[in-house]
Parts: structure tokens; C-alpha cells; sequence
């Protein structure tokens, strides 16, 4: 997922208040995860996370999010149950049920994702779906 015009931190936080206005918990239980920033030159620990539940035990859908020039990404995907131990079950319902969430408050949704062609498990399928506030 990515966001563009969300206006670095304060922008981040917009597009959170987005998922705990739907009930989700931030901070939850998880596994960290990196992205890079071609400003600094360097990684990045993931600086937003959010999911339907704190811990995962039954499996959820959960994000993971960056603020770089100006574009929130978000890695969106459903985990597996979380015994013996989680991982991802699709990266695709995670995007469809965080597309669903930004178009019913209001958000432009592209038609489909596109393909970025970089796809590294276990991090990412390489495909991004456009959400823009539109207000």
C-alpha cells in the first residue's frame, strides 16, 4: 500500500487513526521488520504497526508502516496463527481488508494494485494498491 502527500510523521499518524478508529491496536505483538530510506541511506525498524488483535493467536490482518519523502507505505497481510509459530497467509486479503477500511472513510482506492516487481518474502508479494485522501 502506498500513500502519497501524507505529510511525513503527521501524516503517518493520520493514516493510523484510520485503523484504531476501526478498532485495531497498535503496537501489537510481532516480528521486526526493515525498509530503507534512500534519504538517510540506511534501514529503518518499521515505524507504525497496527492489527485486529494484540497477540494473533487465531491469525489477523496486520500493517506495518514507513514515512519517506512524503509516502506512507504500508505492508498489509493476514498472519497465520500464531502456534507454534506465525507467518504470512496472504498478502492479498490483507490489502483488500485495508482497502475496504480507507474507502469506507472516504479514501480514493486505485482499481488495482501495481506490480512493483520486487517481491522478498517473507515481506512483501511486490504488489501496491494507491490510497489517497480525498478530502
Amino acid at each position: 500500500m502506498l500513500l502519497p502527500d501524507a505529510d511525513g510523521e503527521r501524516g503517518l499518524e493520520r493514516v493510523m487513526s484510520v485503523l484504531v478508529d476501526e478498532g485495531w491496536v497498535r503496537n501489537p505483538e510481532e516480528y521486526t521488520r526493515f525498509a530503507w530510506d534512500r534519504t538517510d541511506e540506511e534501514y529503518v525498524r518499521q515505524q507504525a504497526t497496527a492489527a485486529q488483535t494484540y497477540y494473533g493467536t487465531n491469525g489477523r490482518r496486520h500493517v506495518r508502516c514507513w514515512s519517506f519523502e512524503s509516502v506512507v507505505s504500508m505492508q498489509a497481510h493476514e498472519d497465520t496463527s500464531a502456534r507454534p509459530k506465525h507467518g504470512i497467509a496472504s498478502y492479498q486479503r490483507g490489502r483488500d481488508t485495508i482497502e475496504a477500511i480507507f474507502a469506507a472513510d472516504g479514501w480514493g482506492i486505485t482499481p488495482s494494485a501495481i506490480d512493483l516487481q520486487n517481491e522478498k518474502g517473507p515481506d512483501h508479494d511486490g504488489f501496491a494498491t494507491v490510497i489517497a485522501e480525498t478530502s
